[in-house]
């Protein structure tokens, strides 16, 4: 079974005082880790030298909240005399042979605002005594002055050799031992010929094919980063104890190990955040509060280890349940009083630590939230389990396929049952975890997962436990008072995309009440500036104008009319915010309802607000109006030319000079009529004929013209017939005097 490997680091580039490459050897939750030097070159090296030839299974990095490296290279090597402790010499890691891994990329971490910590998970295969890490350039930002990379926690899990043959196997023969499908099959059937060779010695692939799927929570580096340390030594004795009763088939015990565990895991997260916050008051004198936050460990610390039987259970008995053990322990319990039995457990001694982080009671909290890239610790279960894969988990209809459950033979109804089913939000995923790291800080694991939920009730009293919670900042509640209002903001955000998505129409009315309260009540009691009313908008207005595309026409008018409160926000307005938000390009793909909609929006918000008002030059308003002009619908471009022609009343010729479009090119390109008719539209505003017009009348002048030319020519013709008349006259007078 893979588990953590000891390590020592025998080789650093450089380092900056108080921050040796030699913290990395342990791992706590006030550990500072491994710093570079500042302005240092690049790259920097580190190599880590195992107690003995392990087949390494995977590796885990813990980096810096903002000194960040762009890239880590990862190489596993061996000494090629064999030696052991000579390996610290530099001239044996001159010897030594590496074999490059791959290397692992890190975010820049902007979009949790260098408040989180990530944690790289890399499953690999592959035997080695070192393991050298190469880290390059950092992310620039602007927290990171001197150009520094920073590693908090390196961790290493392998499989030991003393754990038989396996270890000493070549990797494929391994593979292809413990699998149906041999590696060459496996590797024949998916990859062209020419690769066959270099894939079947990748450890990475092999890493992936031959994953572990057994490797223990408490080998894990989540764990001890995020965990009281006293808690985590008594959970990793209780795990070994369960292992051992697993063995040797005594399942109660087992199963009385497992809920302690579980209990304790919980537990030390809550103690660890009081030890937190008693060292930061400790460091602002404030020692009133530190001895509170003493007393809350110590206390909560005795009734856990009362309540639990947790002596009983490390001597390998099962302590007696009474019924009310069953009931939750709480983060904030009262003072035990002098009846009641405790176990006094003394703290020991814990390592410096850096300030940074969240801000918890008015202070900055010892330690950021950590982010995983490929594993999260589930704090509900022991094993490490992964919601994504949601082929592994059990379908709905083969739940009672085996008959009753236990609960309903003893008595108990199976709709009471299937009431207290849906009545528990599934655990949140990796993904969730992700988008919802403030809000789960802020308010809680279990608000955040009825947020989350897939049934709407569920939802909908996650949204009131997020109100209420707002609420009770707003009357200074105690605990509340421990976040930010940049945190509350961001954890609401969270909330608020969340629910402003939903597909129900109750639980959508209920986000956007709950969103007039932050930018109403909530922003008048926390007196919030420009900086967080920007983040609310630029996190909520977004998905409110992607409503606006919804099918559903009364869901589409809530999201507008909802946008356009937002604008008349003294506040929002008085900061000129929502305007830029409005006028963002589109994709050329988005539905034609969508930006149909937009322009609606765009065009009420301005006859309410005003062009000067609203933040926006008219050559920003017709960049995005030219961009509806050119969309393939027509129901666009005839809510864009109306939009224009609004405009054109208020700024006249202005408009006309930032159109892409000029009146000449339109009369010779007769396809694009809207143009014509946007351009005659001009016309009409300017009090002056329009292009048809003029042409009717210069037709009907030709017609008139042509008229009195047919007039003339008639007259002419009466003239001529006369003057013949009278010539045919004269002829016969003068024939007659003759005669």
């Amino acid at each position: 079974m893979p588990k953590k490997i000891p390590f020592k680091v025998v080789f650093c580039s450089g380092w900056e005082d108080d921050y040796s490459s030699k913290s990395l050897e342990f791992h706590d939750p006030f550990v500072k880790g491994w710093r570079s030097k500042r302005w240092c070159v690049y790259p920097q090296e580190l190599i880590l030298l195992l107690n003995a030839t392990y087949r390494i299974r995977k590796l885990q990095f813990l980096s810096h909240q903002y000194m960040i490296a762009s890239k880590v290279d990862l190489f596993v090597g061996s000494d090629q005399r064999g030696g052991g402790v000579s390996l610290i010499s530099q001239g044996s890691l001159d010897t030594s042979r590496f074999t490059r891994l791959g290397y692992i990329s890190l975010s820049n971490n902007e979009q949790t605002s260098f408040r989180s910590r990530e944690l790289k998970s890399v499953n690999v295969d592959v035997t080695g005594q070192l393991v050298k890490l190469v880290l390059h350039k950092n992310h620039i930002n602007r927290l990171n002055l001197y150009n520094q990379v920073s590693l908090i926690a390196v961790n290493v899990i392998g499989d030991s050799p003393s754990e038989g043959e396996t270890a000493d196997l070549p990797l494929s023969d391994f593979v292809n031992r413990h699998q149906n499908e041999t590696l060459s099959q496996l590797v024949h059937s998916h990859l062209p010929v020419y690769h066959h060779t270099q894939i079947t010695e990748d450890p990475i692939l092999l890493g992936a094919i031959n994953k572990s799927t057994n490797i223990s929570l408490v080998d894990d580096l989540s764990f001890d980063i995020a965990q009281d340390p006293e808690t985590a030594r008594i959970i990793r004795r209780l795990d070994a104890l369960k292992t051992k009763a697993v063995k040797e088939e005594k399942f109660d015990l087992a199963k009385q190990l497992k809920e302690t565990i579980h209990n304790l895991h919980k537990a030390g997260e809550d103690l660890c955040h009081y030890e937190i916050e008693k060292r930061m008051a400790v460091e602002q004198e404030d020692y009133d509060t530190a001895k509170t936050r003493k007393l809350e460990a110590d206390n909560l610390r005795m009734q856990l280890y009362h309540r639990l039987g947790v002596q009983d259970l490390l001597s390998g008995t099962v302590p007696y349940q009474p019924p009310e053990r069953s009931r939750p322990i709480v983060r904030n319990p009262a003072v035990v009083t002098g009846d009641e039995e405790a176990v006094p457990v003394a703290s020991p001694a814990r390592h410096s630590h850096e300030a940074s982080g969240k801000k918890r009671g008015g202070s900055s909290s010892l330690l950021p939230l950590i982010t995983s890239s490929q594993t999260v610790v589930d704090h509900h279960s022991l094993q490490s389990v992964s919601y994504d894969s949601n082929d592994d988990r059990p379908l709905p209809s083969l739940v009672y396929r085996g008959g009753v459950p236990e609960q309903v033979q003893a008595g108990q109804s199976l709709e009471d049952l299937q009431s207290q089913t849906l009545d528990r939000p599934d655990p949140l995923n990796e993904k969730q975890r992700k988008e919802s790291f403030m809000a789960i800080t802020v308010f809680g694991v279990k608000t955040v997962e009825h947020v989350c939920a897939k049934q709407y009730s569920l939802r909908e009293a996650g949204l009131e436990m997020v109100r209420k919670s707002l609420s009770s900042a707003l009357l200074g509640d105690r605990e509340s008072a421990r976040s930010s209002k940049r945190d509350l903001c961001v954890a609401a955000c969270q909330v608020l995309r969340k629910a402003l998505s939903d597909k129900v129409f109750s639980t959508l009315s209920m986000a956007i009440d709950l969103l007039k309260m932050v930018v109403g009540p909530f922003a008048t009691e926390h007196r919030l500036g420009r900086s967080e009313f920007a983040y609310i908008l630029e996190r909520v207005v977004p998905v409110l104008l992607n409503r606006t595309g919804d099918m559903t026409v009364r869901v589409c008018s809530v999201a507008m009319e909802t946008i356009l409160i937002l604008g008349q926000h003294n506040r929002i307005k008085r900061l000129c915010l929502l305007g830029p938000l409005l006028i963002k390009p589109f994709k050329q793909n988005s539905s034609w309802r969508l930006v149909k909609n937009r322009v609606n929006v765009l065009a009420k918000f301005l006859s309410e607000v005003g062009l000067k008002e609203s933040g926006l030059s008219l050559r920003d308003v017709m960049e995005f109006v030219c961009q509806c002009l050119d969309h393939s619908s027509g129901a666009v471009r005839d809510n864009a030319v109306k939009l224009t022609l609004e405009l054109y009343k208020l700024h006249g010729a202005e408009v006309r000079d930032l159109l892409p479009v000029k009146r000449d090119s339109v009369a010779a390109n007769q396809k694009k009529t809207f143009w014509r008719t946007l351009f005659e539209g001009f016309d009409r505003i300017d009090g002056v004929p329009t292009l048809a017009e003029r042409e009717a009348a210069a037709l009907a002048a030709e017609e008139l013209k042509q008229e009195e030319v047919r007039n003339l020519k008639a007259q002419i013709e009466n003239l001529r017939e006369l003057a013949a008349r009278a010539e045919v006259a004269e002829n016969e007078g003068s024939n007659q005097l003759e005669g």
